[in-house]
């Protein structure tokens, strides 16, 4: 008898267990937000002196923007609840930075 008790409390609790890790992935991986921070300043900074020291010109300038707009539109498509947010504008928390 308390064989049985022992073993109904044993498999309650590695149910329970596995429907709440599985419950918390789901939520994690499909409805909550992410938030990402890119600091915009930075990279204005350093292309402005790229382009000022002539190592880079405006077109290459232009050209990688538009591959940093790319890969943060990439980033939005995998994961559709990111929100992205300049760096100045987080105070802190748990947030994922990107650097370019």
């Amino acid at each position: 008898m308390k064989k049985i008790l022992l073993l109904n409390a044993v498999v309650s609790f590695v149910v329970s267990a596995g429907v709440c890790l599985g419950l918390i992935w789901l939520y994690d991986t499909k409805y909550a937000p992410r938030f990402l921070a890119v600091d915009l300043g930075q990279i204005i900074v350093k292309y402005t002196e790229e382009v000022q020291q002539g190592r880079m010109s405006i077109d290459q300038v232009k050209e990688k923007a538009q591959q940093i707009s790319r890969l943060l539109e990439e980033e939005v498509k995998k994961h559709p609840r990111t929100v992205i947010l300049d760096k100045r504008a987080v105070i802190g928390g748990s947030v994922l930075e990107k650097t370019f």
